[in-house]
């Protein structure tokens, strides 16, 4: 399966991107800049979440979107209403049918454990 990973460069996202390639399957990442240390085996891509053609390119050849975004220190309020209606377009555009939201921010990371 081809997936496409948002926020893959977060401790969420990035975990499922390892785990994603540990599986077999094909990992599209967007991040909001390019990352020194992206999982080997990634498709990079750099952009805005909330921007509809740089999803709808992400997208392409995709089954299915995880969104691991978080809230971030510098993310506007407005990140997943904004990330949301983008992410609708962009999966229609390219006929994506499964869209799955993950978090982390309730959760202790496991070295704090």
């Amino acid at each position: 399966m081809r997936l496409a990973i948002l926020g893959a460069g977060g401790r969420t996202g990035g975990r499922v991107a390892r785990l994603a390639l540990a599986e077999g399957h094909e990992v599209a990442a967007l991040f909001h800049r390019l990352p020194a240390d992206a999982p080997v085996g990634v498709e990079l891509h750099v952009g805005d979440a909330g921007d509809v053609d740089v999803l709808t390119r992400l997208l392409d050849r995709c089954d299915a979107v995880i969104c691991a975004l978080g809230p971030g220190r510098s993310s506007p309020e407005d990140l997943s209403s904004r990330v949301g209606r983008a992410l609708i377009e962009a999966t229609g555009r390219q006929g994506v049918r499964r869209v799955v939201s993950v978090g982390g921010a309730m959760s202790a990371s496991p070295d704090r454990l």
